[in-house]
């Protein structure tokens, strides 16, 4: 147990266990959505989907896009390859932060790229997964 003082200075006590394994499931949950989603990315973020040129959203420009770099039909096929990667690096806890930083950005990205394929929880998401950068300290998963 690890016991830590919050901004009104009430001991909070927290469990390391508990939040290692949310994390995993946080992760693999990421993991699962990524490979779920790979057979509809040309339909759904490619030139020929909803949307198909990145500036008719309205979102395009104020966000730094990796689609508006790299206009490419494969690229989002690159993006998925690159969350699933940082989820498992999210999964075992090895530079969690980074991972969720990066996962973040890509999905940040894909939402850019296409406003229409949104939903209601990718807010919610995308303020834990900032909240996971946030925590200064976090242990990597072991199995003993």
């Amino acid at each position: 147990m690890q016991k830590l003082k919050s901004f009104f200075e009430k001991n909070i006590v927290i469990q390391a266990n508990l939040f290692i394994w949310w994390r995993f499931l946080f992760g693999v949950y990421f993991i699962y959505y990524s490979v779920r989603m790979i057979p509809y990315l040309a339909e759904v973020y490619g030139g020929k989907g909803f949307v198909p040129d990145i500036t008719l959203n309205w979102t395009y420009g104020l966000f730094p896009n990796i689609f508006s770099v790299i206009p490419f039909e494969n690229t989002a096929l690159i993006v998925y390859v690159g969350i699933i990667i940082a989820s498992f690096f999210l999964c075992f806890g090895y530079f969690p932060r980074v991972a969720a930083l990066v996962i973040w950005y890509l999905e940040t990205c894909l939402y850019n790229r296409d406003v229409l394929s949104g939903e209601p929880s990718l807010a919610y998401v995308g303020l834990l997964l900032v909240t996971l950068v946030l925590i200064p300290h976090q242990p990597v998963l072991s199995f003993k």
